[in-house]
């Protein structure tokens, strides 16, 4: 396996297949791009390379699962192999293309993506040759962490800045409610500072005002949960 490993390595350091096709969104590379390139330095280094495809129902959905694999033929006492798999969408519809071309085209997108992981062929997320044909799990992921990114800036966006002065007035009003009336709270920071915010706008100016506002009048409970003893 060290040998395969070590062949396979160079084969992906040596190999360069920029991006000179044209697709419908700018320079892309394809399958056969990467097999022209690929085949003879898979040849230098003793490593036969193959290409299988199988289908898989996902849902309603089926996919093309392909999967180059790489052999290692330089050591008779070494039979190992290396792959890696490319899934791709096959479309519902395509205008003006029947159904052996859609499977085609998919064919040679899951290709494609199976020989970049193989010879770890960079990528990048903006790869126009990705328009209308990602894999349904890859667009998941991005959507995922697309919507993740997105509630945590709204989440952020949200959270009240305080300066120091008031992050210690919190602090103390937090302090007094425990030592006064021996309660001790989770506190929800946020609808803390909403309570004091009220309690000051009903003339409560120091701590202790605004304590005993926000336990005797809103509530303690609306700006956390008590912490049974």
């Amino acid at each position: 396996m060290k040998q395969l490993i070590a062949n396979l390595m160079k084969v992906q350091l040596e190999l360069k297949v920029p991006k000179t096709a044209s697709g419908r969104f700018g320079k892309c590379r394809n399958a056969e791009m990467i097999l022209e390139q690929a085949k003879p330095l898979c040849v230098k280094y003793g490593l036969l390379l193959t290409l299988s495809e199988r289908m898989e129902l996902l849902g309603e959905r089926y996919y093309i699962v392909s999967t180059a694999k790489v052999t290692n033929l330089t050591d008779k006492n070494e039979k190992c192999s290396f792959e890696t798999e490319g899934w791709a969408r096959e479309q519902d519809k395509k205008p003006g293309t029947d159904d052996p071309q859609i499977t085609g085209t998919s064919v040679s997108y899951a290709r494609k993506y199976a020989l970049q992981g193989l010879f770890a062929i960079d990528d990048s997320s903006d790869d126009p040759d990705m328009h209308g044909q990602q894999s349904e799990p890859q667009q998941h992921k991005q959507k995922t962490q697309s919507k993740q990114q997105s509630n945590s800036k709204q989440q952020d966006s949200k959270k009240p800045v305080l300066n120091a002065k008031q992050q210690q007035f919190v602090t103390n009003v937090k302090k007094y409610v425990h030592d006064t009336y021996a309660v001790t709270m989770k506190y929800d920071d946020e609808k803390l500072i909403s309570a004091i915010t009220e309690a000051k706008s009903a003339s409560c100016k120091t701590v202790d005002q605004v304590g005993s506002y926000i336990f005797e009048t809103i509530g303690v409970t609306t700006v956390g949960t008590e912490v049974k003893a």
